[in-house]
């Protein structure tokens, strides 16, 4: 079912990105003053979002996203399932549960946040996996890069497969950093 994936770099003008280590934590960066992009969705969950146990810490990070400029390159999955559901008092079914209201507010805030990888290759795993698991799902036609700072939000422990999620501060313009360097092909 679905094809499968192949990953194709392109001209990259650092190409040992693609080969990065985990993340080295710099420590916790005072962030009182700073305002989260998503911060009125965040006030209205019942669970403390970001969770405190997320850090500012400086890494590589990859990301999926369509061509440059699409509105959906740094959209949410709370975004993306809220376009799909306009009416809030019908919210989707993952967010419709109040059988345990601390477990859906844990849920959206993982949502609000973006997903993001620590290589390129963890990316691409990641991307094939979820590409035959869901096949007529759109995750994306490439892999962009950049370097996310201290300043730019707060991030989740990276876990097994390389994947990390990212609460960002406002302001944010991620388009503009995250460069493309490599393309996936369906074969």
């Amino acid at each position: 079912m679905g094809g499968h994936s192949t990953l194709h770099c392109l001209p990259c003008p650092q190409p040992c990105l693609l080969y990065v280590g985990r993340g080295v934590l710099l420590g916790e960066l005072i962030i009182a003053n700073m305002d989260f992009k998503y911060k009125e969705h965040h006030k209205r969950l019942e669970v403390e979002c970001p969770p405190k146990n997320y850090k500012s810490f400086r890494i590589n990070a990859y990301r999926w996203v369509f061509e440059a400029g699409d509105e959906r390159n740094f959209q949410t999955q709370y975004e993306k399932f809220m376009k799909r559901f306009p009416n809030p008092s019908k919210p989707p079914k993952r967010y419709n549960d109040i059988s345990d209201l601390k477990k859906r507010g844990k849920k959206m805030c993982e949502d609000m946040a973006y997903s993001m990888y620590i290589t390129a290759e963890e990316a691409e795993h990641s991307f094939i996996f979820l590409s035959e698991r869901f096949p007529k799902a759109e995750f994306g036609k490439h892999i962009a890069f950049a370097e996310i700072t201290e300043k730019d939000g707060v991030n989740s422990e990276i876990d097994n497969n390389g994947h990390f999620n990212h609460h960002p501060f406002e302001p944010v313009d991620y388009e503009n950093r995250f460069q493309i360097i490599a393309s996936f092909i369906k074969l």
